[in-house]
């Protein structure tokens, strides 16, 4: 068959990987509604870009998504996966079969690059050898580009940046490059940097990807804290930390039996973040294997706290105690909460005054926010270790104050909320908010505490996280011993501290609840589930504790919160039946008693009784938090609920397959009856407050092979007419459930060639995306922000500029297009909030440190807040 099949490992970390099926059709004939084969000896978690027909002991079977059924002469099809290696590592799939057809061996080798390590050094150059292999002898020549890329070690500080091609000879099967590695003496975390390939020529590159390791050699010199926190034993101290490098921390005299200590980090606690282990002797040994991280430790009821040499923690007769000044010597007076730091304070329009309590010298501190349209701060020092802050509410909304000790580096950050003029609290915006994904990682947190002048701001007003991977009482976890889901990684300090970060940015915490799927989604894997009485009393108790914590940390603070994406959306493609006539165990609710139906309305067995009872139950115990459900582009069955017939392609390109005027009708009648299914679903019962829809995970050149060479064939990477049609159907969405739409999970990726100002190089100008893992191109942020950019492919510039809508904000002078912000049709369509972020991990990310698409989005954020007429911060 004249089919080929390449196997790719995008990304790979401890437990797991991140991989990707490339299948190429390179005969003269169209084939449809493929099915392909094959075997592995790996598990497949989640997939996208196709659906998993069945797993037969390491037999897989894979079909089209309902986007992709076909497969033209020339065409590449590429659907990705997390997967879990098997017990001899990640190995290529065998045994493809495509269409009930075996295929044969891809002629061409394939190459591999292999993880490399080095200990570091005290001085002089030492080198990361990484090794470039084919699996067999080619009888031609290849070739393939590499690059080294930033991890946490850095070109320029801890290593010397490498790029080229490699060039393999005739039977040649590997290669080498020398990476050069600047040895130091500071004591740090061992660092790591990636060795990527690509444009391979006479050869598949099947792993393209290699991670350098370099081992830190020196000293550990433990706690930076100069003094000891002194409290009562069997009482409970709260006290923060910062711990610079390594392990051996010890509790001294803890007596498992008696002692507690709950370890509360500032940054998202995967697994292998920090670990708490009872040695058996009397001890407690926290391992935590990260630089420079700030650490919360709280309920300490042992006798002393060692880290390294230096003595942290030691009681005494008296109970209580202080916080050592080196850690906490800002003090807002008469906003302390019980940790002794305000997360957050709310006052009215105009100045107020703030007393600061500070053992230091007042010229040391600087002031100054994220939002300089809601405040403006002044100091104004008393004396006697006392200072004023005049606190100007400009405008009502929320915005984060930073306090910094210059002479030491000590920073605190407060939210601040300033109310509207009725005295109610500032919950509602004039103009189409803005958001981000965002962990609770030391990178995403740098990036967002990082203030700066004009472009170079962090101000958004929202960031948003997922809670996803099934309920910690899971009946279908494979292993009960080690459970799986959003509270297996920390409990509920994954919502609280994600509250707390965000209130001290004066930003609304998002959270989206993706709890019906575990491990992987599909629709039978949902339909399984909702159906299981023990797996829905396990997702009841999640829901109603995670509704306790938001409540306990935020108190009145608006939180928002995404229900179930694609949920629904699978259900309407593939189920034939409304949502009323599909059975749920809604009933589980009632058993635990967060319901009862004695008092509460009672919900029945059915999908939509379990919508209802989700509405009800979070505005029953949280009326602090703002809810709605995802809607999917793709929720309709084969056809269409209005047999238009949806190409492949999707919904949004129906204008391409049935003429413009009848295409955009089309669209229209096909939103107004997927708004139905969703509406007879219960999605706006009992006080849901939006809807939201996304596009798609992945950026637009990253969802198919040649989608930026030829993104007229694409599928997701969009020209300005499509992105139209995206919003005539939200448009027609938001009319038809009379609930403002919030945009989730759009792209973060831009159109090359852009001519925006780059505020963080000093040429002012943004290179171009790679168009690899994790830099892709997308068009979202260059149709909502709008962008002038230079296109000098013939058919990219066709495409890019076609505009059968007749938008005076799309023009084109040779080869410059420029498409105009489009925030004012985005709020036409119903539309009062726009989330942007990384899909999956190898989408651009515009969060991070560094973000991987060079700063481009943020900058065109704070581009956005400029137009609305609003102040941006200067200092």
């Amino acid at each position: 068959m004249n089919y080929t099949v390449d196997f790719v490992v995008t990304q790979d970390w401890v437990n797991g990987f991140e991989g990707a099926i490339a299948l190429t059709n390179t005969s003269a004939l169209a084939l449809e509604d493929w099915t392909l084969e094959f075997t592995a000896d790996f598990e497949i978690t989640s997939l996208w870009d196709a659906r998993i027909v069945s797993r037969n002991g390491d037999r897989y079977t894979i079909e089209f998504a309902d986007y992709n059924p076909d497969l033209s002469p020339g065409e590449t099809i590429t659907f990705g996966f997390i997967g879990i290696p098997g017990s001899t590592g990640i190995t290529s799939p065998t045994d493809f079969s495509l269409n009930g057809n075996p295929l044969g061996e891809n002629n061409a080798p394939s190459l591999f690059v292999a993880d490399a390590e080095i200990t570091e050094g005290d001085s002089g150059i030492t080198y990361l050898n990484f090794l470039v292999t084919l699996d067999r002898a080619s009888t031609d020549v290849v070739t393939v580009d590499f690059e080294t890329v930033n991890g946490t070690a850095l070109a320029g500080e801890d290593y010397s940046a490498q790029s080229g091609t490699l060039s393999f000879a005739v039977g040649e099967t590997s290669k080498t490059v020398q990476v050069a590695i600047d040895g130091d003496t500071q004591v740090e975390p061992d660092e790591t940097l990636q060795l990527r390939l690509s444009n391979a020529s006479g050869a598949a590159i099947a792993d393209a990807q290699g991670t350098g390791t370099i081992t830190n050699d020196d000293t550990n010199v433990g706690s930076v804290l100069s003094s000891v926190l002194t409290g009562q034993s069997g009482q409970s101290d709260v006290f923060s930390f910062t711990w610079n490098w390594g392990s051996n921390t010890t509790i001294e005299n803890f007596d498992p039996t008696e002692d507690t200590i709950d370890l509360r980090p500032f940054w998202f606690p995967s697994t292998n973040e920090f670990t708490i282990q009872d040695t058996g002797n009397g001890s407690v040994l926290i391992d935590i294997p990260s630089n420079n991280q700030t650490v919360t430790i709280a309920d300490i009821t042992a006798d002393r706290l060692i880290i390294g040499e230096n003595l942290l923690y030691q009681p005494d007769n008296n109970g209580g105690g202080t916080l050592p000044p080196s850690e906490n010597s800002f003090e807002l007076v008469g906003y302390e909460d019980a940790q002794g730091d305000a997360l957050q304070i709310t006052l009215d329009r105009g100045v107020s005054s703030l007393t600061l309590n500070f053992d230091g010298d007042a010229s040391d501190l600087r002031l100054s926010t994220n939002n300089g349209a809601v405040i403006e701060a002044t100091l104004n020092p008393l004396g006697d270790g006392t200072s004023e802050i005049l606190l100007d509410g400009l405008d009502a909304g929320r915005a984060s104050l930073q306090i910094e000790n210059v002479a030491t580096g000590e920073v605190r950050f407060v939210g601040v909320r300033i109310r509207n003029e009725d005295g109610t609290l500032p919950n509602a915006s004039d103009y189409v908010t803005v958001g981000s994904v965002s962990e609770d990682s030391a990178a995403d947190l740098n990036f967002w505490q990082d203030f700066g002048e004009g472009l170079a701001n962090k101000r958004v007003d929202s960031r948003y996280i997922y809670l996803n991977g099934g309920p910690l009482n899971n009946p279908f976890n494979p292993d009960p011993s080690t459970p799986i889901g959003w509270r297996s990684w920390g409990d509920g300090n994954r919502v609280r501290s994600y509250i707390e970060e965000s209130m001290k940015l004066g930003m609304t915490p998002t959270f989206v609840w993706y709890n019906i799927p575990d491990g992987g989604e599909s629709y039978t894997t949902n339909l399984l589930h909702i159906q299981s009485n023990d797996y829905m009393r396990g997702y009841f108790e999640d829901l109603k504790f995670a509704l306790d914590e938001i409540v306990t940390v935020a108190g009145d603070e608006t939180v928002s919160t995404i229900l179930e994406p694609d949920f629904l959306g699978y259900l309407a493609q593939n189920s034939g039946s409304l949502p009323q006539d599909i059975s749920a165990q809604t009933s589980a609710i009632y058993e635990l008693g967060i319901l009862d139906s004695s008092v509460d309305p009672l919900f029945d067995n059915s999908v939509r009784g379990l919508v209802q009872a989700i509405n009800y139950t979070i505005s029953k115990y949280a009326p602090n938090v703002e809810f709605g459900w995802q809607f999917n582009l793709w929720a309709s069955p084969a056809g269409g609920f209005t047999n238009v017939g949806i190409p492949g392609k999707g919904i949004v390109h129906l204008t391409e397959t049935l003429g413009f005027e009848e295409g955009k009708q089309a669209i229209i009648d096909e939103a107004v009856a997927i708004a139905d299914y969703y509406k007879q679903a219960g999605v706006l019962s009992y006080g849901a407050d939006f809807i939201s829809i996304d596009k798609y995970g992945l950026d637009g050149a990253a969802a198919s092979a040649g989608a930026a060479a030829d993104p007229q064939d694409s599928i997701w990477f969009w020209n300005h007419d499509l992105w139209k049609n995206y919003l005539l159907l939200v448009e027609t969405l938001h009319a038809e459930t009379d609930k403002p739409v919030t945009l989730w999970q759009l792209p973060v990726g831009r159109i090359n060639g852009s001519q925006a100002e780059n505020p963080y190089s000093p040429d002012g100008v943004f290179p171009d995306l790679l168009n690899v893992a994790t830099q892709y191109e997308d068009s979202a942020g260059t149709f909502f922000f709008g962008d002038t950019f230079i296109v000098d492919d013939p058919e990219r510039l066709d495409y890019f500029s076609q505009n059968r809508w007749q938008d005076t904000g799309v023009s084109v002078e040779g080869n410059v297009i420029t498409w105009a912000p489009n925030f004012e049709d985005v709020a036409v369509a119903g539309v009062d909030n726009v989330l942007f972020g990384a899909g999956v991990g190898i989408s651009t990310d515009g969060v991070g440190d560094p973000p991987t698409d060079g700063y481009w989005w943020i900058s065109q954020v704070q581009e956005y807040y400029a137009s609305l007429n609003t102040q941006l911060p200067s200092f």
